[in-house]
């Protein structure tokens, strides 16, 4: 039988539900499986009725799996341009912890991408610059702010200072609650450094 729209006029727009309703009737429900036919998709259901008789269900999941392969779609596209973009990136969570960082991120302070989601802010930021870092991301963090954009020093593995143009972003989920937060991180030791040099020879 089939359980589509048109078939059973009781079962739209809750198809989910009014299946299990059918197969809690009975006493013999079987794994789901699901096939493609004619370019659609379809979840069967099958059930062994007293009588020995079968009964089957077709549910139509083509837009669901059509949305699941668009959001695996986005998903690689975004790791893909994650990990391979020259500026340092990051996604921290709702606690301020790092939980992925990119290549160039790990590589601009000296640490492997796993050594580097071990660490604190507190503990890659510059002494002086921690008490800055701590009220920008408890802004972020608590959604008084969306965005924000620092310079900063960082703390390199071999103990040298590194300078960044820092940017941290807020990302919310479809309910519009705070989900994560998205930071980048760009290179700027050089241009400090001449910046430094400049000043100290027009003293």
């Amino acid at each position: 039988q089939q359980a589509e729209s048109g078939h059973f006029p009781e079962a739209e727009g809750r198809i989910d539900e009014w299946v299990a309703g059918q197969l809690k009737k009975h006493n013999n429900p079987s794994a789901d499986y699901e096939i493609l036919r004619d370019n659609r998709w379809f979840r069967v259901r099958k059930q062994k009725l007293a009588d020995g008789s079968v009964i089957t269900f077709h549910l139509n999941i083509t837009d669901m799996k059509q949305r699941e392969e668009a959001l695996r779609e986005s998903e690689e596209k975004f790791r893909s341009a994650f990990e391979k973009t020259a500026i340092g990136m990051a996604l921290g969570d709702m606690e301020g912890r790092l939980i992925l960082v990119n290549d160039a991120f790990a590589k601009f302070l000296g640490y492997s991408q796993t050594e580097l989601c071990a660490k604190t802010p507190a503990e890659i930021s510059h002494p002086e610059d921690q008490e800055m870092t701590a009220g920008i991301s408890a802004s972020i963090l608590s959604g008084k702010s969306e965005s924000a954009q620092i310079e900063k020093r960082y703390l390199h593995r071999n103990g040298s200072v590194v300078w960044a143009m820092t940017s941290v972003a807020l990302v919310r989920n479809v309910l519009g609650e705070p989900y994560c937060t998205v930071v980048q991180v760009q290179d700027i030791t050089a241009r400090k450094e001449a910046e430094l040099a400049l000043r100290e020879s027009e003293e």
